[in-house]
């Protein structure tokens, strides 16, 4: 069973009322609603989905209101698996206008990133904030980003830092690494190289290639470490490996200095 405030383990409390000793429509209702707002990708849909088939058939009520609340994701998967950007627009809007936090998120980034629809920055952080509300890391990283660089609000680095952390807290990568990025610039918070290193690593051990560039970019130069131009070396390439054009760049000086590091 999963735990209260998962979406697996709010719809197993949703099933407590509709089946056991405390029988309760309305909270079983209630407590369907809640895991549906935590559902907050495909995968936890279809787990929801694969419950309710052992159950379907108890109440002809609920079996109803699992259907409304299902909708959402019937227009996503539609969305998915279309190639035209505007259609995905459109179907994400309905599911956002549905309440579904997963379309909310989608919609927004369809606006922040015009697909589908013009450039709108007022209208992608009014859909990232609504999804944001709901806990969802994705839609508070981008919340970070529209204050970190001034996106539909104006440029707010405390705000951002705040946002970042409500991620970051979540395990979300990307916020992770631009949490460090704010430690590491002292933008929203004081300036604090341990913190950042420390931060960037966490990104960096995830695959992420702007802190694995980073990371080398502080062992290159001794910040917030010991400094250390062949471990500096083993980030960059790590970057670079991953895509990443500056760590690139880095590499290719340090060969062509002789690998003696500096030049920032």
């Amino acid at each position: 069973m999963g735990k209260k405030g998962d979406a697996i383990g709010r719809f197993e409390l949703a099933l407590s009322y509709l089946k056991g000793e405390d029988k309760s429509m309305t909270n079983a209702i209630k407590w369907l609603d809640k895991a549906f707002e935590v559902a907050d990708s495909m995968g936890k849909f279809k787990e929801l989905e694969a419950r309710f088939s052992e159950v379907k058939g108890t109440e002809e009520r609920f079996d109803s209101e699992f259907v409304r609340c299902a909708k959402p994701y019937e227009y996503l998967g539609e969305a998915k698996s279309s190639s035209d950007k505007t259609e995905k627009f459109g179907l994400y809007k309905k599911a956002a206008e549905l309440g579904n936090v997963l379309g909310m998120l989608e919609l927004g980034e369809c606006y922040y990133l015009g697909h589908g629809t013009s450039e709108d920055n007022d209208a992608a952080i009014k859909w990232f904030r609504k999804a944001a509300e709901y806990d969802f890391s994705r839609a508070q990283y981008r919340m970070g980003d529209c204050y970190y660089k001034g996106h539909g609000v104006n440029k707010d680095y405390d705000e951002a830092v705040k946002w970042y952390e409500k991620a970051a807290e979540q395990g979300h990568v990307y916020a992770t690494y631009m949490l460090g990025e704010c430690y590491y610039l002292g933008k929203g918070v004081d300036e604090d190289n341990d913190e950042a290193v420390e931060l960037f690593r966490k990104a960096a051990e995830q695959g992420n290639s702007s802190a694995q560039w980073r990371m080398g970019q502080c062992y290159e130069e001794g910040h917030g470490v010991d400094k250390d131009v062949d471990i500096a070396k083993k980030w960059y390439q790590k970057a670079a490996d991953n895509g990443d054009e500056d760590a690139k760049e880095a590499l290719e000086r340090l060969e062509s200095s002789g690998g003696s590091g500096g030049g920032w």
